[in-house]
């Protein structure tokens, strides 16, 4: 006979995001080793006095937790039936450094830490769901108070502020899958689709709801979903989404351009815009008529660049924000160089300017293609030289390797760029791999897009005829050192491990002919064309944005420009980065297995080839 307690501790654990991803068998195992408490209200379940990591792992039943800071007593979350947590101690085998008090009488689950490991040693999904709440509590604990506002919402429209890219679910999906979509993905909302045209919504209020009334999360999510759901144009203000918001009483509005769907708003979003907006900054540098003003924008990159990182923004938008300024500080000092030329050229950049990566140490690695018909050559070459003498003057590196347009080397007519690189990916003999990582992510900074396309589409016309240029980037991605010592990173440590992506990354868009350079660009069109998968996607993209978002880190404090760092978010970053290099070796395997069905080679013989 069933035990009805069990049984009823099944139904709720296995209504939960991950444990709903759990087997009968493993669910059984779970409810059968759960102990049920009862906490009195201003209890305290832990706090961060304790000297020893939780051995164990909490769910509310009922009543309501609130996790408090201890150094300023500040409410950090407040947590309701459903919600799991003592995950960051457990996970990190480190004491809490959060207070945990029942605001209202609570009865908890509590899950024992062999049981756990039991479950993460069979349940692949459940161990990743857990490291990827854990990332986006690091995200969350680094998040700061910016004290002054600097922009007005009415000023700036919702294409200028970057959106969250939407996760979609259809209306056949179960309540169960959107939820998971939801915690997987890290988001606070999910839109429901039908034929791609938003219909409703789920928000983490709605999954609050559905956990506590009892609900089954096998039903469709239109038994669920918010619907009609609210909207807003990508050219509305800021200021009229705030209003709207506050209007209907929601936190999240579908960004729509015509019918198609472009992103989620959040009320969030909107109060971290008082504080920032590439759009001005891009005004100053437009009115800028002086070196001084030049070298002001510059100084405010950095600085506003920090408190989007402080902000807890996605690596990839903070880098689109302090690429897109740098590429208007290059093209307002080519013009200030005041070098008249007549033919057509093109400034292009290399490496993480080319990529769309650049981070507050990056080098401006960069290069100019100019019409083969311009007779004056010593023009280019001056504009060369005048322009990185400028930009070293505002605040940017020289480029230690000599990647930069003041070399004569970088400077060549469309001809010999396509007569170079017809040379450099000719033969394995001649391949310079060191070459090609910096050269092969070109782009368009200032001039003639048509050079760089034209280009383009030359040296993926070779790739594809050239497979040993595919193998020799691979030879160099499977030789990545991943076991670096981690009880100490430094932002050159994470920029060893950060390598191994954008090169993997890189290497299978190329081969797939994919013109994109950007790493966060190149990853979604490598899932559209089915060589990733969408949890393969997520990962890479999760994996990737944390330890960029970490290198950043790094590099303000190590310019001391960081807040002093506690060794609980030490070792909550060492723990981070060990499962982000787990990621990374998955990269590894899903190159392996590209590469044997597409050329019919092993790891093994790659690392020999050459």
């Amino acid at each position: 006979m069933k035990n009805p307690l069990i049984e009823e501790i099944k139904r709720f654990i296995g209504s939960i995001p991950p444990f709903n991803m759990l087997t009968e068998k493993d669910l059984e195992l779970l409810a059968s080793s759960i102990k049920v408490s009862y906490y009195p209200r201003r209890s305290f379940i832990f706090t961060s006095k304790l000297k020893h990591p939780l051995d164990r792992v909490f769910i509310i039943l009922k009543g309501s937790i609130r996790l408090i800071d201890p150094k300023t007593d500040e409410v950090v979350e407040l947590l309701t039936p459903g919600d799991v947590f003592g995950v960051t101690s457990f996970l990190m085998r480190a004491p809490p450094f959060l207070n945990a008090e029942a605001l209202e009488d609570a009865i908890l689950y509590e899950i024992p830490r062999e049981v756990m490991e039991r479950i993460f040693e069979s349940n692949e999904e459940v161990r990743k769901f857990f490291f990827q709440a854990l990332r986006n509590r690091a995200m969350k604990a680094a998040t700061v108070r910016i004290e002054r506002p600097l922009y007005p919402l009415s000023e700036c429209r919702i294409r200028d502020i970057p959106l969250k890219r939407p996760v979609v679910c259809s209306l056949k999906e179960t309540v169960k899958e959107a939820i998971q979509k939801m915690y997987f993905n890290g988001v606070s909302s999910i839109v429901v689709v039908n034929d791609d045209y938003p219909i409703g919504i789920i928000t983490d209020s709605d999954v609050k709801r559905i956990v506590a009334s009892g609900m089954s999360v096998d039903s469709r999510v239109d038994a669920v979903m918010s619907s009609p759901v609210w909207t807003i144009d990508i050219d509305s203000s800021c200021l009229d989404a705030y209003m709207k918001m506050l209007k209907y009483n929601v936190k999240h509005l579908v960004v729509l351009e015509g019918k198609k769907l472009k992103g989620i708003v959040t009320m969030r979003d909107l109060i971290l815009q008082e504080f920032y907006n590439p759009y001005y900054i891009m005004k100053d540098v437009e009115k800028a008529d002086t070196m001084e003003d030049l070298a002001r924008v510059k100084g405010m990159l950095e600085e506003l660049a920090q408190q989007l990182l402080n902000r807890g923004l996605e690596f990839h938008h903070i880098t689109y924000f302090i690429t897109h300024v740098t590429d208007k500080l290059i093209a307002k000092v080519i013009e200030m160089a005041g070098i008249p030329i007549s033919g057509g050229f093109s400034f292009i950049g290399f490496g993480s300017l080319g990529r769309k990566e650049l981070t507050i140490e990056s080098d401006v690695d960069s290069g100019i293609i100019y019409d083969e018909r311009l007779e004056d050559r010593e023009k280019i070459l001056e504009l060369g030289r005048r322009s990185i003498e400028m930009l070293r003057k505002i605040g940017y590196l020289r480029c230690e390797g000599g990647f930069s347009a003041d070399n004569p080397k970088w400077c060549r007519t469309i001809e010999d760029w396509e007569g170079f690189f017809d040379r450099l990916t000719k033969s394995p003999k001649e391949i310079n791999i060191l070459l090609l990582n910096i050269l092969l992510d070109f782009r368009n900074v200032y001039g003639n897009e048509e050079f760089v396309k034209r280009l383009r589409s030359r040296v993926l016309s070779w790739v594809k005829e050239r497979p040993p240029i595919i193998l020799l980037l691979a030879k160099e991605v499977f030789g990545a050192r991943l076991n670096a010592d981690l009880s100490s990173l430094t932002s050159e440590k994470v920029k060893d491990l950060l390598k191994p992506v954008f090169s993997g990354i890189r290497l299978l868009s190329l081969a797939e002919g994919i013109g994109e350079t950007s790493t966060v660009e190149r990853i979604l069109k490598l899932h559209e064309r089915g060589v990733l998968t969408e949890e393969e996607r997520d990962e890479i993209m999760y994996s990737y944005d944390y330890l960029s978002r970490l290198r950043l880190k790094l590099q303000f404090e190590e310019l001391g420009a960081g807040t002093r760092v506690e060794e609980s978010e030490r070792r909550l970053r060492r723990a981070l980065v060990r499962e982000s290099v787990k990621s990374i070796r998955k990269l590894q395997d899903i190159i392996e297995g590209y590469l044997l069905n597409k050329y019919g080679v092993s790891r093994e013989w790659v690392l020999s080839y050459g």
